[in-house]
């Protein structure tokens, strides 16, 4: 969870609109419930800055004002809240830029996986497995390594940062100050963000590293405890004082303590939640009820809720009934009986990481074809055996191999760090027109008495079969399988048709143009031969809404590539392959003919 310390934190008495759903779209209704924005979105979130973020009917994200006017139309993939005047954006196949309250862009972020919202000036960034912070240009302040682990954002001008104890291989956490120095050393089992000048912190156990729930304290910005450590941790809430006053945790229990670590209401309740500006707070008892208490511990509006949505906006509050939202004033009665489905009131204190979604067709492209030619694939010629095959994969497992191939490697990209982001699941097999293995005996020397001759004599026994590997087995066929990170509709053809464009130039290859099938953005194949090779390149993605089942909306890549070594002709194998992608019998696995 990302912090955002802007105009509409928690319980801010200047929230004006509350997103609300009913009928299964959004909308936002003001402090009496009546609409003030009908629903018609399929997300939205709490205002920020004078802007709400929303999602279109089509999954795009945009920003609307208090009227429900777009002030920035909805075409972007993902987006996140303004705060500190700007938002992080990302177009279909973009790269995350950053906008100002206008749509104007301010700056571009090249390489680098999530963003994430401002905060006191700088916003975190993750490039592969290293964090990092930049400025409102877009410059690099803060590099960590990818030996640090940090947390989003920064707050009373510290961020959480940790370094590994590889005696316990564990993470030990400290604070880093806004110059990318050490403040308070790596000591901590856990910590929260500062705020106030206060934060909870987790100390390590004497005897080991194992997760103990029962010792958190407070720390000052020197990292001197300021109240001992006995509470026990919520892992589902980061705890801050709000107004001098903290939720804690004891013996399973819920209650309050000041800032000198004493209760101001002792732990009985079953959750709670903070104390808002009216001094009151939502807890549940131990009948699962939830009701709101003063500063006493005193009931003031009795525990009859089925849930409530983090507590007071200035004299209202979101409670649920059964399985609808309603909204009560300070008296406890309904201002609105409950009919809402759902209210998105915890967003206030959310923004989500930006992902990247750009994918750069090009350089993918050349990494596939590296090392190609017109008698060549990524190096391999039909003269190569399994022998070169495993003296250049160190990787490739041997303990699936088939008749004819030799399982699947993981695919070596650690060179590029940049590709890498941008593909899951990348997968080489490689396949061979002779047998690439086989069985041979397995003999002890033994020795055994004979009573003939009174004597020892050694003898070989059978002991078991062992699998053996030919190494002379020729190449016949590379393939390699992947996943795009990308869900852009129509990337995967992008992709496939710039593979095939260097297949063309690099590999001097022809497409076959003969074929009875139809490309759609979805779905499609091409097929290209030369002299020595057949390829075959294959994309396939999901109709399916991204922002819903993200991971069924990538696309997938199949690329094989064939040489004569194959056993049967190029054409009978390119009609074998447009039969198995119009949905007939497979000819990709048939290990009879070597891949």
């Amino acid at each position: 969870m990302c912090i955002s310390f802007n105009s509409c934190k928690t319980g801010d008495e200047d929230v004006k609109l509350f997103p609300v759903k009913a009928g299964g779209l959004w909308g936002y209704v003001d402090s009496k419930g009546k609409y003030v924005i009908n629903p018609q979105f399929s997300n939205a979130y709490c205002f920020s800055e004078g802007l709400a973020r929303v999602q279109s009917s089509d999954g795009k994200f945009g920003f609307i004002s208090e009227d429900g006017r777009y002030i920035i139309n909805p075409i972007y993939k993902d987006a996140n809240n303004f705060t500190e005047g700007m938002a992080c954006v990302v177009l279909e196949n973009g790269r995350p830029q950053f906008i100002d309250t206008k749509g104007n862009i301010n700056f571009s972020i090249a390489n680098v996986d999530l963003c994430y919202g401002f905060s006191e000036g700088l916003a975190g960034i993750a490039i592969h497995n290293n964090r990092g912070f930049i400025d409102k240009l877009g410059n690099l302040v803060i590099r960590l390594s990818d030996t640090i682990h940090c947390h989003e954002s920064f707050s009373d001008g510290l961020v959480p940062v940790a370094s590994r104890d590889r005696n316990h291989d564990e993470l030990i956490w400290g604070f880093m100050n806004s110059n990318g120095n050490i403040a308070i050393d790596f000591q901590f089992r856990e910590v929260l963000s500062f705020r106030d000048g206060i934060a909870f912190v987790a100390t390590k156990p004497e005897n080991g590293f194992e997760l103990v729930s029962k010792e958190w304290g407070c720390i000052d910005k020197k990292g001197n405890f300021v109240i001992a450590p006995q509470f026990e941790r919520d892992f589902l809430e980061e705890h801050h004082f709000n107004n001098g006053v903290s939720v804690a945790r004891q013996g399973g229990k819920y209650g309050y303590i000041n800032t000198q670590g004493n209760y101001v209401v002792n732990p009985q309740y079953n959750n709670a939640k903070p104390f808002m500006k009216n001094h009151l707070a939502a807890v549940q008892n131990s009948d699962e009820k939830w009701g709101f208490i003063n500063e006493e511990g005193l009931y003031h509006i009795d525990s009859k809720f089925d849930d409530v949505a983090t507590g007071f906006f200035g004299d209202i509050a979101f409670v649920k009934s059964g399985d609808k939202w309603g909204i009560i004033n300070e008296k406890g009665e309904y201002v609105v009986v409950p009919q809402f489905d759902d209210v998105n009131l915890q967003s206030i204190e959310e923004n989500d990481p930006i992902r990247s979604d750009y994918t750069d067709n090009v350089a993918i492209a050349e990494m596939i074809l590296e090392n190609s030619s017109s008698t060549s694939f990524r190096g391999y010629s039909m003269r190569s055996t399994i022998n070169q095959v495993s003296e250049k994969n160190q990787g490739v497992d041997f303990s699936s191999l088939g008749t004819h191939s030799l399982g699947r490697s993981q695919f070596q990209l650690d060179e590029n760090h940049n590709i890498v982001k941008m593909l899951y699941d990348v997968y080489t097999t490689y396949g061979f027109s002779d047998a690439v293995s086989g069985e041979k005996p397995v003999f002890e020397t033994v020795s055994k008495y004979d009573i003939v001759t009174k004597s020892y004599h050694n003898v070989n026994e059978f002991v078991r079969m062992e699998q053996v590997i030919y190494p002379s087995a020729p190449l016949s066929s590379v393939s390699m399988q992947f996943v795009l990170s990308s869900h852009a509709r129509g990337i995967g053809k992008t992709l496939a048709e710039e593979i095939r464009n260097q297949a063309i130039e690099k590999m001097h290859m022809i497409e076959l143009t003969n074929l009875r099938i139809s490309n759609s953005e979805l779905k499609g194949m091409y097929i290209l031969t030369s002299d020595e090779f057949l390829a075959y390149i294959r994309y396939a993605q999901t109709d399916v809404d991204d922002y819903k089942v993200p991971r069924l909306s990538q696309p997938r890549i199949t690329i094989v590539v064939v040489n004569r070594n194959y056993k049967g002709t190029f054409s009978q194998l390119a009609r074998e392959l447009e039969n198995e992608f119009m949905g007939k019998p497979n000819a990709l696995y048939n290990e009879s003919r070597g891949f």
